[in-house]
């Protein structure tokens, strides 16, 4: 086990690994060459930040806005050079900027199939090859390279394979989870994202300050955030950060999905005390404030009708 090491990337990889190793004592140091963790994930700013001062809380130095400029191997270990000029020697370093295909060992110039310029297996929106009835899923196709969204690539393709191509991947569906110091899960649209899709976002949110599960366990540190559209109530996606973030997705998940969209997390009867009644009572000022509007509330999710 390293004593001190260097994780250059402040994505899920960076911070997940990067808490691990801190759990067993090592000395670790995130170098992100953006100004916040999680730059590229789907989650919210406001996420990040909350993994930012738990991480830093815990120990785990946080270098923002710089990269690494060179590196030289010494006999105490790996000396980096940082963008400000700052300099310092980690016993090991970790670059984790993110993920390539490895299909180069796979002889697919043999069988015909197309590949991209970074070798991917090139496939359409139905995840079938060049080759008819041949598809790809998972990391040797374009796409997150995460186990969520093979499992949601195994659906469409096994469904096409089988009754035609029907099913198109949409990742706005599949869920995202960072286990780190601090978990968080988000699916569908981010505030951002919906706004620069046309709509007219706003973001329920509540923190698990009043939450019985919540208290009960001492672990209030978190927030729920709800994204819908603020004229017509449709559900676009959300934010989860605290304790069972990633089971507790699967609820905006589905509402994302439903014909009610955001009226699904009202007509659930949750049980009491849990982590998921937190969602109803995120966005019950927002309901209710819609229902004395006279406007048209029970909009489908976003992506109710995607095939």
């Amino acid at each position: 086990m390293p004593v001190a090491i260097l994780f250059i990337g402040g994505g899920a990889i960076g911070t997940e690994l990067a808490y691990l190793l801190h759990q067993f004592g090592v000395n670790v140091t995130i170098v992100e060459k953006t100004d916040r963790l999680l730059s590229k994930a789907n989650i919210p700013e406001r996420a990040s930040k909350l993994l930012e001062r738990k991480l830093s809380r815990l120990g785990v130095e946080v270098k923002k806005g710089l990269t690494v400029t060179s590196s030289s191997l010494e006999s105490n270990g790996v000396n980096i050079q940082f963008s400000d000029g700052f300099s310092d020697t980690y016993q090991q370093v970790l670059v984790a900027t993110g993920r390539m295909p490895n299909t180069e060992s796979l002889a697919l110039e043999n069988s015909g199939l197309e590949l991209t310029a970074q070798g991917f297996i090139s496939t359409n929106d139905y995840l079938e090859t060049n080759i008819e009835g041949i598809y790809a899923i998972g990391d040797v196709s374009e796409g997150p390279m995460t186990a969520n969204a093979a499992l949601h690539d195994a659906k469409v393709a096994a469904t096409n394979a089988i009754v035609g191509n029907r099913l198109t991947r949409n990742y706005h569906t599949v869920p995202i989870v960072i286990d780190s110091a601090i978990e968080i899960a988000a699916v569908g649209l981010s505030e951002e994202q919906a706004e620069d899709a046309g709509f007219e976002a706003d973001a329920a949110r509540s923190t698990f300050g009043a939450s019985p599960k919540a208290v009960g366990r001492h672990d209030i540190e978190g927030f729920i955030e709800v994204v819908h559209d603020e004229e017509t109530g449709q559900m676009l996606g959300g934010c989860i950060v605290g304790a069972e973030a990633g089971e507790q997705i699967q609820m905006l998940t589905a509402a994302c999905q439903s014909p009610k969209g955001l009226w699904f997390l009202k007509d659930i009867s949750y049980s009491h005390p849990s982590w998921c009644e937190e969602l109803e009572n995120t966005i019950d000022p927002y309901t209710a404030e819609l229902i004395q509007s006279g406007k048209e509330v029970f909009q489908p999710g976003i992506y109710a009708s995607n095939k």
